[in-house]
């Protein structure tokens, strides 16, 4: 009987740790993803013309003369979704996380504009630790140090008006960062900075672990 139970501990055991936390190619939705950072925003604006067409840009300067500005298109039944970039060469949001993780200042933005005419409105420019606030990363400057997966937006609500001169909206959304979960991402106090999807927080690197392999 005990050598019965021992064996039934190892065949757990071995399956446990080769299954859940393998290889995962760049974009490739993995089994579980650690979230990073959730930034929150609320934005109104009116356009002076009709949309039910909007766009939304996640914009970071590589240099002070060039943008790097990848593009979102939505409307209002995407309204309680999240939307993700999509991998190259569909989006260039694979530059966007290099420069969100080279450990330097970069300034960034995000707006929201009718996706025919260009015409928006946005955050303004904020330097990534601005922008990131309490969840910037251990570096205090940007994401360096993170293995950034995917970048997505949550629109918690997108309300859309006529007026007589054009289309206003009011938007609430987040921007999400995430990253493959692995066991090697919770050591050496990694588990600190990395939250489960649902924006919760690890008590220890145990919890850390187990949620690579249960979702929990």
């Amino acid at each position: 009987m005990k050598r019965q139970m021992f064996s039934l501990t190892i065949a757990l055991l071995v399956a446990l740790f080769s299954t859940g936390a393998g290889p995962v190619s760049e974009f490739q939705e993995p089994a579980q993803e650690f979230l990073i950072a959730r930034v929150p925003f609320q934005l109104q604006y009116c356009f002076y013309s009709f949309t039910d067409q909007l766009q939304f840009d996640l914009g970071i300067y590589s240099t002070p003369l060039n943008i790097v500005e990848p593009q979102l298109y939505f409307s209002e039944s995407d309204a309680g979704a999240t939307l993700w970039y999509p991998p190259p060469p569909e989006s260039n949001i694979d530059e966007v996380i290099s420069l969100l993780t080279n450990g330097e200042p970069n300034l960034m933005y995000v707006s929201i504009s009718n996706r025919l005419t260009g015409q928006g409105s946005g955050t303004g420019n904020m330097y990534e630790q601005k922008f990131f606030g309490s969840q910037v990363g251990p570096n205090g400057v940007d994401l360096g140090g993170f293995d950034i997966h995917r970048v997505g937006v949550t629109f918690k609500k997108v309300d859309l008006y006529d007026i007589p001169s054009g289309t206003c909206y009011n938007m609430r959304f987040a921007v999400l960062f995430t990253q493959v979960a692995t066991r090697e991402a919770c050591r050496y106090g990694g588990w600190r900075y990395l939250k489960r999807m649902d924006g919760s927080s690890f008590a220890d690197q145990k919890a850390c672990v187990l949620y690579v392999y249960t979702g929990r």
